[in-house]
């Protein structure tokens, strides 16, 4: 039998030897995935409504700059450093702002040259990295009044070797998303390489969105479902158009699930039943009818400890969801057309068979 030398490799050593364990990949999809990281630690800092203001520039030397007006990052005073989440014991001086926080780490790990400036306890401090590495000790360069954290970092070209150019349009689809999931935050992007400004906020959240991406003529008014069903916090809004096909969009934690999961499979579940339970008690024939002709939705939950197909999440696996949110919708949607017959039949209309 022979004897395998086996090395397990933590933390640091960990993420730049198998990057894609924790991006997904290292091509141009993997390498935004570093921003999505730390603007994922920015909108949790909204949620729980410490911050509602996001700037991120694209700086002409290649960099990222992300800050926002949050709670800033909380000190260990054991080792007088930012401390992150443990993520590989032996590590004490990782970046974070809360237990579970593992962005600053990956992006960290995976970046050339990183830097934090954060205020926090009336003190501006700062920490700079390279290769996840700490450079200098976190030292304290000034006083405020003010929190909020600022990170800027240069991807690591020995590990994104297809390219380290971020693009702006891939940034700008994302800021915007993030500022119709989170109606309450004001995000600022700038791209100093061609000198372009835009800002986002949508003040009413999702029903923004749907109107976005709907180009269709609309059937029925657009409905809105917000709740709570066990640990899952839900947000939908949707509307039937003149389509021939449906349109969901899905978000998992304010993150695209593009490839869909049980939240998708619950709502059309809960909407099916409702519109076929309706149907038979108007004498109508279910078989000619198709439920998710012309729907077009935006479902959005969120979750403690949600699931995923792989680490760049495109698709939400939790089981337990799909049965939560269909009954979630189906309650919900046959309040709407009990209260609502004339759009009923308009719907039934649409969705028979002709």
């Amino acid at each position: 039998m022979k004897d395998y030398n086996i090395k397990v490799l933590t933390g640091i050593e960990a993420v730049r030897k198998r990057p894609g364990m924790y991006i997904g990949d290292t091509s141009t999809r993997g390498l935004h995935q570093l921003i999505y990281e730390i603007l994922k630690e920015s909108i949790n800092e909204t949620i729980i409504g410490c911050c509602n203001c996001i700037n991120i520039i694209l700086t002409k030397e290649g960099s990222v700059i992300i800050e926002d007006n949050g709670r800033g990052i909380l000190i260990e005073e054991k080792y007088k450093v930012a401390k992150s989440l443990e993520y590989g014991d032996r590590y004490s001086y990782h970046l974070a702002r809360k237990v579970h926080n593992k962005g600053f780490f990956l992006v960290n790990a995976l970046s050339k040259e990183f830097q934090v400036i954060f205020k926090h306890n009336s003190n501006v401090y700062r920490q700079s990295f390279k290769k996840g590495m700490p450079i200098e000790d976190l030292v304290i360069t000034g006083k405020t009044s003010q929190t909020g954290t600022r990170i800027e970092f240069l991807a690591d070209d020995t590990i994104f070797t297809e390219s380290t150019v971020f693009q702006k349009e891939i940034v700008e689809e994302r800021c915007k998303e993030l500022a119709y999931l989170n109606p309450k935050i004001t995000i600022n992007f700038s791209d100093e390489r061609d000198d372009y400004r835009e800002i986002f906020h949508f003040k009413n959240g999702i029903k923004d969105l749907l109107r976005d991406i709907n180009k269709k003529n609309i059937i029925s008014s657009m409905q809105v479902f917000q709740g709570k069903a066990d640990d899952i916090d839900i947000n939908i809004a949707f509307l039937y158009c003149d389509d021939e096909s449906e349109n969901i969009v899905s978000f998992v934690d304010g993150i695209k699930t593009i490839n869909g999961g049980t939240h998708e499979a619950g709502f059309i579940s809960g909407l099916s039943y409702s519109i076929l339970k309706y149907a038979q008690n108007m004498n109508i024939d279910r078989r000619n009818l198709h439920p998710k002709k012309g729907v077009v939705a935006i479902v959005s939950i969120y979750l403690p400890e949600p699931q995923f197909e792989r680490y760049n999440k495109e698709k939400l696996y939790s089981g337990y969801v799909r049965p939560l949110i269909a009954k979630f919708v189906r309650d919900r949607f046959a309040q709407y057309i009990k209260e609502n017959p004339i759009e009923a039949e308009l719907i039934i209309d649409h969705i028979s068979s002709t």
